[in-house]
């Protein structure tokens, strides 16, 4: 019989669902996983009046997110470049559950600042 090992670290579709539950309770129009005209599949992306006004890629990081942070961004520019460069939008990065509430602060700030 197979068994299934409980998680050792919360994991990038963990972060991604209390992202979302976190920003739909804030009143954010927000959207899981949609795929793009040309393939592109960011994790987050948060509309205001059904436009986009930004994309938040979730990773599953160690709990010294913010002591790596500027590391783990270089790590994935190829990703946030590739998604900045097709969308024209703010990419953000959540890499573990600690950066979820300043993340909500930073989309309400684009939030009220977009004009769509």
């Amino acid at each position: 019989m197979l068994t299934i090992n409980y998680p050792t670290k919360v994991r990038e579709a963990e972060i991604q669902a209390m992202l979302w539950k976190r920003l739909r309770e804030a009143n954010f129009d927000t959207r899981l996983n949609l795929r793009t005209d040309n393939g592109l599949i960011p994790d987050v992306v948060v509309f205001k009046h059904k436009k986009p006004i930004c994309i938040i890629e979730c990773k599953s990081w160690s709990l010294g997110y913010m002591r790596k942070m500027k590391w783990q961004q270089g790590k994935n520019s190829k990703q946030i470049n590739r998604y900045k460069t097709s969308f024209g939008l703010p990419v953000l990065l959540c890499g573990c559950v600690q950066a979820i509430e300043p993340l909500v602060k930073i989309v309400a700030s684009i939030h009220v600042k977009a004009t769509v």
